[in-house]
Protein backbone atom coordinates (compact mmCIF):
# COMPACT_ATOMS: atom_id res chain seq x y z
CA UNK A 1 0.00 0.00 0.00
CA UNK A 2 1.96 3.42 -0.87
CA UNK A 3 2.43 5.90 1.85
CA UNK A 4 0.67 9.42 1.85
CA UNK A 5 2.67 12.17 3.26
CA UNK A 6 1.18 15.38 4.29
CA UNK A 7 2.02 18.38 5.57
CA UNK A 8 -0.13 20.99 7.67
CA UNK A 9 -1.08 24.65 6.18
CA UNK A 10 0.28 25.93 9.28
CA UNK A 11 3.95 24.88 8.41
CA UNK A 12 3.74 25.76 4.41
CA UNK A 13 2.33 29.28 5.34
CA UNK A 14 5.33 29.81 7.94
CA UNK A 15 7.71 28.69 5.54
CA UNK A 16 6.17 30.62 3.02
CA UNK A 17 5.12 33.60 4.44
CA UNK A 18 1.87 33.45 2.77
CA UNK A 19 -0.94 36.13 3.24
CA UNK A 20 -3.90 34.49 4.23
CA UNK A 21 -7.05 35.83 2.45
CA UNK A 22 -9.40 33.29 4.05
CA UNK A 23 -9.18 30.40 6.38
CA UNK A 24 -11.85 27.89 7.02
CA UNK A 25 -10.48 26.63 10.59
CA UNK A 26 -7.22 26.69 12.17
CA UNK A 27 -3.98 26.04 9.63
CA UNK A 28 -2.88 23.51 12.03
CA UNK A 29 -5.91 20.95 11.31
CA UNK A 30 -5.49 21.18 7.47
CA UNK A 31 -3.25 18.69 5.84
CA UNK A 32 -2.26 19.29 2.88
CA UNK A 33 -1.21 16.30 0.36
CA UNK A 34 -1.61 16.94 -3.42
CA UNK A 35 1.39 18.21 -5.00
CA UNK A 36 -0.26 20.36 -7.20
CA UNK A 37 -2.01 23.35 -6.90
CA UNK A 38 -4.83 25.75 -8.46
CA UNK A 39 -4.65 29.48 -9.46
CA UNK A 40 -8.44 30.30 -9.83
CA UNK A 41 -8.53 32.35 -12.51
CA UNK A 42 -11.09 30.55 -14.33
CA UNK A 43 -13.07 30.27 -11.44
CA UNK A 44 -13.10 34.13 -11.29
CA UNK A 45 -14.61 33.97 -14.61
CA UNK A 46 -17.23 31.89 -13.95
CA UNK A 47 -16.05 28.53 -15.42
CA UNK A 48 -16.26 26.05 -12.78
CA UNK A 49 -17.07 22.75 -13.90
CA UNK A 50 -13.57 21.16 -13.27
CA UNK A 51 -12.80 22.76 -9.64
CA UNK A 52 -10.77 20.34 -7.85
CA UNK A 53 -10.92 21.04 -4.23
CA UNK A 54 -8.41 18.73 -3.05
CA UNK A 55 -5.87 21.27 -4.34
CA UNK A 56 -4.64 24.15 -2.66
CA UNK A 57 -5.61 28.01 -4.29
CA UNK A 58 -3.58 30.50 -4.78
CA UNK A 59 -4.65 34.07 -5.77
CA UNK A 60 -1.51 35.79 -7.39
CA UNK A 61 -1.18 39.16 -9.09
CA UNK A 62 -2.75 38.23 -12.28
CA UNK A 63 -6.09 37.00 -9.99
CA UNK A 64 -6.03 40.16 -7.86
CA UNK A 65 -5.64 42.53 -11.37
CA UNK A 66 -8.45 40.55 -12.95
CA UNK A 67 -11.11 41.00 -9.75
CA UNK A 68 -10.29 44.64 -9.91
CA UNK A 69 -10.71 45.13 -13.09
CA UNK A 70 -14.11 43.53 -13.23
CA UNK A 71 -14.59 45.89 -9.79
CA UNK A 72 -14.16 48.22 -12.04
CA UNK A 73 -16.10 47.35 -15.23
CA UNK A 74 -19.10 46.79 -12.96
CA UNK A 75 -18.37 50.33 -11.68
CA UNK A 76 -18.60 51.91 -15.17
CA UNK A 77 -21.82 49.61 -15.87
CA UNK A 78 -23.56 51.19 -12.59
CA UNK A 79 -22.88 54.45 -13.64
CA UNK A 80 -23.41 54.06 -17.09
CA UNK A 81 -27.13 52.96 -16.33
CA UNK A 82 -27.54 55.82 -13.37
CA UNK A 83 -26.36 58.29 -16.13
CA UNK A 84 -28.95 56.61 -18.52
CA UNK A 85 -32.03 57.23 -15.69
CA UNK A 86 -31.03 60.60 -15.43
CA UNK A 87 -31.05 61.60 -18.77
CA UNK A 88 -34.28 59.60 -18.86
CA UNK A 89 -35.69 61.05 -16.05
CA UNK A 90 -34.96 64.64 -17.65
CA UNK A 91 -36.63 63.99 -20.93
CA UNK A 92 -39.94 63.05 -18.57
CA UNK A 93 -39.74 66.18 -16.86
CA UNK A 94 -39.77 68.41 -19.46
CA UNK A 95 -42.69 66.37 -21.33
Amino acid sequence: MPVKYTVSLAKLLKELQFDVLYMPKDPSDILISSLDVHRPGLVLAGFDDFFDSARVNFIGKAEVEYIARRNDLLQEKVYGIEREIQNIMKKVETV
